[in-house]
């Protein structure tokens, strides 16, 4: 900021020293001709002068003021330029189904948090929880995960969740057109046992678990750096919108108000005193649901809880329960 010019400045004399010089002309020449030691002629011929130095003057002071209005018009113009690029930023950008999976794998690399609300989680206990966890554990960081899924104890949700996805198929060949109820229940149950598995895998994991009924066809993944909005799968295009822009903020707490809806179960405190090893049995497994209250149904079988228990704690090595869709390869993603 230009400091302020006062008449003790060199500055200010610098700039005022012609209106300075009119001033003690007049009042000299008003002097003199007061005391006659000049004539009065003398006087008024002087006068034509002085006020030719004053016109100069004025001139010139209203020449560095349509300057600085001149400067003042860039400045606004091109502040209003600056504006305008801002706005056209775009808050949210559009993502090809391929460029998903490298936006997630840069979403876990150094995130604290992972927020996750869809159908099933798969991708969320086959890719997420996993590679969190390993990027975390080397320096002990503490992570908190959050996930929101369809309540498993709730046949008719699953079915309809299913029939849903049955309609918006694509053709035959689309995998959502062999998608069933059960199959559906099954990916849930095994998302729950594997939070409560990670867990115990490592202890600065703090995990929520919230059983919904609410049905949607959109994927919300929430990192430290980013929110990614999916929708039915690779072939779809995605939204990203970065951790700066305000949609971030509007969809997270979006995402709060549902999770704080849903049926919250004690998946820390359960965890911590009915511990699992590292390959359950299916005792282990059917106490554990009981505990969290979410039972697995009479008529499952010891196999039926052994596959669970293989999906929830090597979901990479097994293709998701048929009826509940595809986890393809190494760079598919599937939610």
């Amino acid at each position: 900021m230009r400091p302020a010019l006062t008449w003790l400045s060199l500055a200010w004399w610098k700039e005022n020293i012609d209106t300075v010089s009119v001033i003690l002309v007049v009042i000299t020449m008003s002097i003199l001709g007061t005391t006659n030691v000049v004539s009065p002629d003398t006087v008024v011929q002087t006068l034509p002068a002085i006020l030719g130095v004053l016109a100069l003057a004025m001139l010139r002071d209203r020449f560095r003021s349509r300057q600085a209005d001149r400067h003042l018009e860039s400045v606004a113009m091109a502040l209003d330029r600056v504006d305008q690029k801002i706005d056209r930023l775009p808050a949210v950008r559009v993502l090809d189904g391929n460029e998903v999976g490298d936006c997630l794998a840069k979403a876990r690399q150094d995130t604290t948090i992972w927020f996750f609300r869809g159908g099933t989680g798969t991708h969320t206990r086959a890719v997420t929880l996993p590679d969190c966890i390993a990027l975390a554990r080397p320096d002990r960081r503490g992570l908190q995960v959050r996930i929101e899924i369809l309540d498993p104890t709730k046949p008719d949700v699953c079915d309809e969740y299913a029939a849903l996805y049955r309609r918006l198929a694509t053709g035959p060949e689309d995998d959502a057109s062999t998608w069933t109820g059960e199959g559906t229940r099954r990916e849930s149950y095994a998302t729950v046992l594997a939070a409560c598995w990670y867990k115990q895998q490592y202890a600065p994991l703090k995990i929520e678990v919230g059983l919904t009924e609410m049905i949607s066809t959109f994927r919300y993944d929430v990192s430290s750096r980013y929110l990614i909005v999916t929708q039915r799968g690779p072939r779809f295009q995605a939204m990203l919108v970065e951790r700066s822009k305000p949609h971030y903020d509007y969809w997270a707490f979006e995402l709060d108000m549902s999770f704080d809806q849903s049926r919250q179960i004690p998946v820390n405190a359960v965890a911590s005193r009915y511990p699992l090893t590292d390959q359950p049995d299916t005792d282990q497994v059917r106490r554990l649901f009981q505990e969290l209250s979410v039972d697995l149904p009479s008529e499952y079988t010891d196999d039926d809880v052994r596959e669970i228990i293989t999906r929830a704690i090597v979901p990479r090595s097994n293709p998701v329960v048929r009826g509940a869709g595809e986890l393809a390869g190494a760079n598919s993603y599937r939610w």
